[in-house]
Protein backbone atom coordinates (compact mmCIF):
# COMPACT_ATOMS: atom_id res chain seq x y z
CA UNK A 1 0.00 0.00 0.00
CA UNK A 2 1.30 3.40 -0.87
CA UNK A 3 0.22 7.01 -0.40
CA UNK A 4 -0.45 8.57 -3.79
CA UNK A 5 -2.02 12.01 -4.24
CA UNK A 6 -2.82 12.31 -0.52
CA UNK A 7 -4.67 8.98 -0.27
CA UNK A 8 -3.65 5.44 0.56
CA UNK A 9 -3.91 3.17 -2.45
CA UNK A 10 -3.59 -0.58 -2.58
CA UNK A 11 -0.94 -1.51 -5.11
CA UNK A 12 -1.09 -5.22 -5.84
CA UNK A 13 2.48 -6.41 -6.29
CA UNK A 14 2.44 -10.18 -5.88
CA UNK A 15 0.52 -13.21 -4.69
CA UNK A 16 3.52 -15.51 -4.96
CA UNK A 17 4.47 -17.45 -1.86
CA UNK A 18 8.12 -17.99 -2.65
CA UNK A 19 10.37 -20.47 -0.91
CA UNK A 20 10.66 -18.78 2.46
CA UNK A 21 7.19 -18.89 3.99
CA UNK A 22 5.63 -16.17 1.85
CA UNK A 23 8.16 -13.45 2.62
CA UNK A 24 10.53 -13.98 -0.33
CA UNK A 25 8.59 -11.87 -2.88
CA UNK A 26 8.30 -9.05 -0.34
CA UNK A 27 12.03 -9.07 0.45
CA UNK A 28 12.80 -9.06 -3.29
CA UNK A 29 10.50 -6.06 -3.81
CA UNK A 30 11.95 -4.13 -0.86
CA UNK A 31 15.50 -4.87 -2.02
CA UNK A 32 14.75 -3.14 -5.30
CA UNK A 33 12.96 -0.17 -3.68
CA UNK A 34 15.06 0.61 -0.61
CA UNK A 35 14.20 4.34 -0.56
CA UNK A 36 10.43 4.00 -1.03
CA UNK A 37 8.08 4.12 1.98
CA UNK A 38 5.19 1.66 1.94
CA UNK A 39 2.88 -0.52 3.98
CA UNK A 40 2.67 -4.24 3.25
CA UNK A 41 0.59 -7.20 4.39
CA UNK A 42 2.54 -10.45 4.12
CA UNK A 43 0.98 -13.89 4.62
CA UNK A 44 3.65 -15.80 6.55
CA UNK A 45 3.28 -19.60 6.49
CA UNK A 46 5.20 -21.69 9.00
CA UNK A 47 5.11 -24.83 11.16
CA UNK A 48 4.71 -24.37 14.92
CA UNK A 49 6.88 -26.09 17.53
CA UNK A 50 4.20 -28.77 17.91
CA UNK A 51 4.27 -29.45 14.12
CA UNK A 52 1.04 -27.64 13.16
CA UNK A 53 1.12 -25.82 9.82
CA UNK A 54 -0.24 -22.30 10.27
CA UNK A 55 -0.01 -18.81 8.89
CA UNK A 56 -0.23 -15.24 10.16
CA UNK A 57 -0.86 -11.98 8.38
CA UNK A 58 1.96 -9.56 9.16
CA UNK A 59 1.51 -5.81 8.62
CA UNK A 60 4.83 -4.14 7.84
CA UNK A 61 5.37 -0.41 7.93
CA UNK A 62 8.47 0.15 5.77
CA UNK A 63 9.82 3.66 6.35
CA UNK A 64 13.52 3.59 5.42
CA UNK A 65 15.99 6.04 6.92
CA UNK A 66 17.07 6.97 3.39
CA UNK A 67 13.62 8.19 2.29
CA UNK A 68 12.61 11.86 2.19
CA UNK A 69 11.61 13.46 5.49
CA UNK A 70 8.22 14.47 4.08
CA UNK A 71 7.47 10.86 3.08
CA UNK A 72 8.57 9.57 6.50
CA UNK A 73 6.19 11.99 8.23
CA UNK A 74 3.32 11.13 5.90
CA UNK A 75 3.67 7.37 6.39
CA UNK A 76 4.28 7.58 10.13
CA UNK A 77 1.23 9.78 10.58
CA UNK A 78 -1.16 7.57 8.61
CA UNK A 79 -0.08 4.11 9.80
CA UNK A 80 -2.72 3.76 12.53
CA UNK A 81 -5.52 4.81 10.19
CA UNK A 82 -4.41 2.26 7.60
CA UNK A 83 -4.11 -0.48 10.22
CA UNK A 84 -7.65 0.25 11.43
CA UNK A 85 -8.94 -0.58 7.95
CA UNK A 86 -7.00 -3.81 7.42
CA UNK A 87 -8.73 -6.89 8.82
CA UNK A 88 -7.06 -10.08 10.00
CA UNK A 89 -3.62 -8.71 10.82
CA UNK A 90 -2.09 -10.67 13.70
CA UNK A 91 1.40 -9.15 13.80
CA UNK A 92 2.62 -5.59 13.30
CA UNK A 93 6.20 -4.65 12.41
CA UNK A 94 8.03 -1.40 11.79
CA UNK A 95 11.22 -1.42 9.74
CA UNK A 96 13.61 1.31 8.68
CA UNK A 97 16.42 -0.86 7.34
CA UNK A 98 16.53 -4.18 5.47
CA UNK A 99 18.54 -5.73 8.33
CA UNK A 100 15.47 -5.36 10.58
CA UNK A 101 13.62 -7.78 8.29
CA UNK A 102 16.48 -10.24 7.88
CA UNK A 103 18.27 -11.02 4.64
CA UNK A 104 15.66 -13.59 3.62
CA UNK A 105 12.87 -12.38 5.89
CA UNK A 106 13.83 -14.49 8.91
CA UNK A 107 12.96 -11.64 11.28
CA UNK A 108 9.44 -11.49 9.82
CA UNK A 109 9.04 -15.25 10.27
CA UNK A 110 10.39 -15.13 13.85
CA UNK A 111 7.98 -12.33 14.75
CA UNK A 112 5.02 -14.28 13.29
CA UNK A 113 6.02 -17.40 15.24
CA UNK A 114 5.88 -15.42 18.49
CA UNK A 115 2.13 -15.08 18.02
CA UNK A 116 1.41 -18.69 17.01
Amino acid sequence: MQIVDQEVQVVHESTETGEHNGVEPFIEYISGNLDQCLYAVVDVKFVTDDERPTDKLVFISWIPDTSKVRDKMKYSGTKDAVLANVNGVAVKMNATDISELGGEGEEIIAKAKQYA
